[in-house]
């Protein structure tokens, strides 16, 4: 058993999707961790986050959907943040951002 999570990252026209699934002592099992996920941004864009509960039987359910700016998130050394979803649900997600400088002509 347990419950399946579908986890979007938007920002722009860029979007990854991918999976979790918690079991009942609670450990997470992640879909694509084999590599980080990337989304190639600049500090002025903003990141949107969309979890949903999904179901096997009934309809998905939309956990909570967040928007934050990356303006106040820059930092040299890769920052970790944690977005809470929703007033009424503990469901938080922890995301490290590492920013990557980009050299012209590369």
């Amino acid at each position: 058993g347990g419950d399946v999570y579908e986890v979007t990252i938007k920002s722009g026209t860029q979007k990854i999707k991918t999976q979790c699934k918690i079991d009942s002592s609670l450990n997470q099992k992640w879909k694509d961790t084999q590599k980080p996920l990337n989304l190639k941004i600049t500090y002025h864009e903003q990141i949107t986050v969309k979890v949903i509960d999904k179901r096997k039987y009934e309809r998905n359910i939309n956990v909570g959907e967040v928007t934050f700016s990356l303006m106040n998130l820059l930092s040299v050394r890769p920052l970790n943040i944690i977005v809470a979803l929703g007033t009424c649900t503990s469901i938080r997600l922890n995301i490290t951002l590492a920013w990557t400088p980009v050299v012209k002509g590369h």
